[in-house]
C-alpha cells in the first residue's frame, strides 16, 4: 500500500528556465519550443481540448517584453520574485501541504503528479496529464502564495479521482443529476481543502474563500445551484451543461456549495465521516449534507 505522504509531487520548471534565461533562443525556435518542451505542449492539447485558440502573437509581444529587458531588470522583475518563492514553497508544500491533503483521503492513496511551470500562456493553470501553471498570470496579483495554495486546490484532483473509483453509485454515471452533483462535490472538496490549507499559503482575496466566509454569498450560490438542478428534465442536457459552465463554474456557485457541503460534514460529523461517505457517490454525499444542513443551505434534489 502505497504512504499519501510520500507522494511524489514534482516541479518541473524546464520550460519555465528557458523562457527566464534564454527569450531570445525561445523567440527564435518558437517552433522547436512549442513542439519540445512538455508545458507548451500540454498547453496545446488544453486549448485542443477546450476548443480555444492560442493567441500566439500575444504570447511573443510578452516574450519580446520580457527578452528586450536586461539581466539586471530580469533578476528584480516581479516574475523572478515568484519564481524563487515557488521553488522556496516545494519544501513547505512536501512537508505541510502534502500531510494536509492526506488527511482528507483514505489511508493508501498516491497523489504523485508532475507540476509544469511556464510563463505567457493563455490559462493561469490547467490539468491535462500534468498541471500546468503560467507563474506570470496577472491572476495571481503577483502573490506567489496564491500559486501554491492553488497546487492544494489542483493536486486534490487527483485524489478526488481515487475516491471516484470506490463510488457505489455506478448506474448513475453518465446522468445529468449525477453530472452535476459530481461537479459540485469534486470542486467543492478541492476548494475545502486548499481553503483549510490558508494557514499555511495564505490568500487573503480570493474570491471562493471570501464568497465562503459570507453567509449570504453561501445562500445566493445554494440559490444558484438549485436553479441549476430545477433544469434537469426541463431543457436539454447539451443547455444544461452550458447554464452549469456559466453558473456554476464560472460564477462559483458549485464550488461555494460544494465547500460548504464539506465544511458542514467535517464540522458537524468529522472528518472520518467525510472521507467515508466520498467513497460512496455525488448523491450519497450531497443526501447526508442535507440530513444535517440548514432549511435554507440545501441541495433541491429532484427524485431519483
Amino acid at each position: 500500500m502505497c504512504d499519501c505522504q510520500k507522494s511524489q509531487v514534482v516541479f518541473d520548471t524546464t520550460a519555465l528556465d528557458k523562457i527566464i534565461t534564454d527569450p531570445g533562443w525561445v523567440l527564435d525556435n518558437e517552433q522547436a519550443f512549442w513542439a519540445e518542451y512538455r508545458a507548451q505542449v500540454l498547453t496545446c492539447k488544453w486549448a485542443e481540448q477546450v476548443g480555444y485558440t492560442i493567441p500566439y502573437e500575444k504570447w511573443r509581444e510578452r516574450m519580446r517584453e520580457w527578452a528586450d529587458l536586461s539581466p539586471a531588470e530580469r533578476a528584480e522583475h516581479p516574475l523572478m520574485k515568484a519564481v524563487r518563492r515557488i521553488l522556496e514553497g516545494k519544501k513547505v508544500f512536501i512537508e505541510q501541504a502534502l500531510p494536509h491533503e492526506c488527511s482528507f483521503l483514505p489511508a493508501g492513496v498516491d497523489l504523485s503528479v508532475t507540476v509544469q511551470f511556464t510563463a505567457f500562456i493563455p490559462p493561469n493553470a490547467f490539468a491535462v496529464e500534468d498541471i500546468v501553471v503560467d507563474i506570470a498570470s496577472k491572476y495571481w496579483k503577483g502573490n506567489p502564495e496564491h500559486i501554491l495554495n492553488l497546487l492544494v486546490h489542483e493536486i486534490f484532483h487527483v485524489g478526488y479521482s481515487f475516491y471516484r473509483t470506490l463510488h457505489a453509485e455506478k448506474e448513475r454515471v453518465g446522468t445529468d443529476l449525477n453530472k452535476l452533483l459530481n461537479n459540485i462535490v469534486c470542486e467543492g472538496i478541492c476548494t475545502y481543502v486548499a481553503y483549510r490549507a490558508l494557514p499555511i499559503f495564505n490568500v487573503e482575496d480570493d474570491r471562493d474563500y471570501q464568497m465562503l466566509d459570507d453567509f449570504e454569498e453561501v445562500k445566493r450560490a445554494f440559490a444558484t445551484t438549485n436553479m441549476i438542478l430545477s433544469q434537469i428534465g426541463q431543457v436539454p442536457s447539451e443547455e444544461l451543461q452550458i447554464l452549469a459552465w456559466t453558473k456554476g463554474v464560472m460564477d462559483r456557485a458549485f464550488y461555494v456549495t460544494g465547500a460548504h457541503l464539506c465544511r458542514v460534514i467535517d464540522t458537524h460529523l468529522g472528518r472520518a465521516a467525510l472521507i467515508e461517505i466520498y467513497a460512496q457517490g455525488p448523491l450519497a454525499i450531497t443526501t447526508l449534507y442535507n440530513a444535517i444542513a440548514e432549511p435554507d443551505l440545501k441541495f433541491a434534489l429532484p427524485e431519483v
